[in-house]
């Protein structure tokens, strides 16, 4: 039976099928029901990876590994955590006549597509479809920071387009020429662009090509992130946008854009030596570490930086030796941040009742 293609399906199900009815007590059940179905296929996929290995579906074109499954329990998780609440959060709006109904549809509607662009990001297997579901995850998060089409919301999102958009366009840039580097010794056809197979080929690739993909992707996937300098639009997003989605975009994008990253250092890493990537890695995580400390100093907000879960306690070049258990340690902090992020928002949907 297949695995990864329900997981997709299910969500984008349900953002349809909320086109189509007006209750929202119906369009929050579906949301639920969508998010408890891919929770129990992404335990079965994490059941089969651990036992069997790596699958892949329809001609490849899916692909799963641990990491793959391990983002899949976070993302329905994170969805499922917030859909929970998301029918009393938007009954008082309504009532207060903060939003209208069409707006609170958008919502229910736009919620599913973007965890299943999310789904899409860590289960396609092409680098290029990983770039294009990031893209399409930015987009349905960017209509719901602005849901409330107040000036602030509408601010905010438009930094977030913008900033967003360049990033993302750098990191396309860096999508592009890591198939340059495994075309440059391919003399008789394309090769496959699948990561899955760029990594049986890494010692094949070039490069200098590789290198300068890597810090287009850093560059790029780290904007989407919102690690320093490129971080900026992340304070107002979350402020502006409705907790449940500010909880989404906190407890699981951020992470689904390092996890992007991730796939980039894991190749660079194969093809050459681990210190060049772990360097640049570590380097990025020291300046966003340092710089909300000064920010702080001289009076301005701390910017919410996911990347400030990573806290190496070593100096030097230490740090090269220790950055695999980093890693390890914060997808460990992925998990707990995420589940953190959900339950502050169901605080803050409790808080708005008195």
């Amino acid at each position: 039976m297949k695995l990864l293609v329900p997981i997709l399906i299910a969500p984008a199900t349900a953002g349809l099928a909320c086109l189509l009815v007006r209750s929202r007590r119906v369009m929050a059940a579906l949301g639920i029901c969508a998010f408890l179905t891919t929770l129990a296929m992404g335990v079965r996929l994490l059941r089969e990876v651990l036992a069997h290995g790596a699958i892949s579906e329809c001609y490849e074109f899916f692909h799963a590994d641990a990491l793959s499954a391990w983002m899949v329990l976070l993302i329905s998780t994170v969805s499922l955590g917030t859909s929970l609440y998301a029918g009393r959060y938007f009954q008082r709006d309504l009532a207060a006549k903060i939003i209208t109904p069409g707006r609170m549809r958008e919502f229910f509607v736009l919620t599913p597509f973007f965890a299943a662009g999310m789904f899409l990001v860590v289960l396609s297997n092409s680098l290029g479809v990983m770039w294009a579901a990031v893209e399409a995850t930015a987009l349905s998060s960017v209509l719901l920071v602005a849901i409330y089409n107040r000036k602030t919301s509408l601010e905010a999102a438009w930094k977030y387009v913008i900033l967003g958009s360049l990033g993302l366009g750098l990191a396309l840039l860096g999508t592009v020429y890591v198939y340059a580097a495994a075309c440059k010794n391919q003399s008789e056809r394309l090769p496959s662009f699948n990561w899955s197979h760029l990594m049986t080929v890494a010692d094949q690739l070039d490069p200098g090509l590789i290198k300068l993909a890597f810090v287009l992707a850093l560059v790029g996937y780290g904007t989407k992130a919102g690690l320093a300098p490129m971080h900026s639009w992340l304070p107002d997003a979350h402020s502006e946008a409705p907790s449940p989605t500010s909880a989404m975009l906190s407890g699981v994008s951020l992470k689904v854009a390092l996890y992007a990253l991730l796939r980039f250092h894991i190749l660079a890493t194969a093809c050459l030596d681990s210190a060049f990537s772990r360097s640049l890695l570590l380097y990025r995580l020291w300046a966003v570490l340092y710089v909300p400390r000064s920010a702080v100093h001289f009076g301005a907000a701390q910017p919410q930086t996911d990347a400030c879960l990573f806290k190496p306690r070593t100096r030097g070049s230490d740090l090269h030796r220790h950055c695999d258990e980093h890693i390890r340690h914060h997808l460990r902090r992925v998990v707990a941040h995420g589940l953190s992020c959900t339950d502050e928002a169901s605080f803050v949907h409790g808080c708005r009742k008195y």
